[in-house]
Parts: C-alpha cells; sequence; structure tokens
C-alpha cells in the first residue's frame, strides 16, 4: 500500500525484513524517553498503550524498556482493533474497555497524527512537542518534555 501511494515499487517481503531490523535496532538502542519511569512509578492512575503499532513491536518496546508492568493488559494496537490513528476511534476503545467515558481521559501523543486523534476523541490531549510541531486544536496542552507532566496532571484534576 505504501508503494501504491507512493509510486514506487517496494520489494516483496519488505515490510517483514524492516520489522527484523527495526526489532533489531530497539534491542540494541531503545531507551525510554527521559524521566518517563520515574513519572509512571510515581502515578497511581490507570494507564494504557494506545498506538497504531502492531502487539509485538509495542510488547517488546515496553519490555526492552522496562515499562511493560505499568500498562499491564491495556495495550491498544490498531492492528487489534481495527481503527487507526488519525480516527480517535481507537482512543475511544480503549476507554470504553476500560470502563472509563472518554472525556475522564488524558490522551498524550507525540506525533501529529496520533495527536489528531487524540485532539478529536473527546479527551484532554496533551502533546509533547519535542520539534516544535504546530497545533491546529486551541485546547490541545503543549509540554516540551514529561517533567511537565506532573504538573497537567495535576491543573487537570488527575
Amino acid at each position: 500500500r505504501l508503494g501504491e501511494l507512493h509510486g514506487i515499487d517496494v520489494p516483496g517481503g519488505f515490510e517483514a525484513a524492516f520489522r527484523a531490523r527495526q526489532l533489531e535496532a530497539f534491542d540494541d538502542r531503545l531507551q525510554p524517553v527521559a524521566g518517563v519511569p520515574q513519572l509512571l512509578e510515581s502515578l497511581d492512575l490507570p494507564m494504557a498503550v494506545v498506538t497504531s503499532g502492531p502487539m509485538p513491536k509495542v510488547r517488546r518496546a515496553l519490555a526492552i524498556t522496562g515499562l511493560a508492568a505499568y500498562f499491564g493488559d491495556n495495550i491498544y494496537s490498531a492492528y487489534e482493533v481495527g481503527v487507526f490513528k488519525p480516527d480517535p476511534g481507537i482512543y475511544r476503545h480503549a476507554a470504553a474497555d476500560m470502563g472509563y467515558g472518554i472525556t475522564a481521559c488524558l490522551a498524550i501523543e507525540d506525533s501529529p497524527i496520533g495527536l489528531e486523534a487524540a485532539a478529536t476523541c473527546g479527551a484532554v490531549a496533551v502533546f509533547l512537542n519535542r520539534y516544535g510541531d504546530e497545533l491546529p486544536w486551541d485546547h490541545v496542552i503543549e509540554i516540551a518534555s514529561m517533567s511537565e507532566l506532573p504538573g497537567v496532571l495535576a491543573r487537570a484534576g488527575y
């Protein structure tokens, strides 16, 4: 499908080869975002991962970074849910599955496509804007570092 979208020939087996190399790179170099393990340890809130990534990749990344225990079974992959970002339905599905109304949730994103899903799903949207992306939504809370999140949580009443 990527080849069709961009008018290029993608060789057979490209995706499988790419994913294998990606997992090797994870094993060698993947690290959690600075401050995230300490932040997660300090929170007493239900948490989830809501991603467009395939489940094996997500589980491996969480295991390698030591973050898996913070999320348990609350991992929602678009490949399993059948809803891909920027569709906000993936966030709504995760909230409902965990027993929450979407307006009671806070969605933290770090990419423009993910931000669109978070900003339009009904949750409080927070954007970890490490690259100075423009925000087309006035209601999104912008942070430059995860160290700002405790203040956001406090102000939002979490």
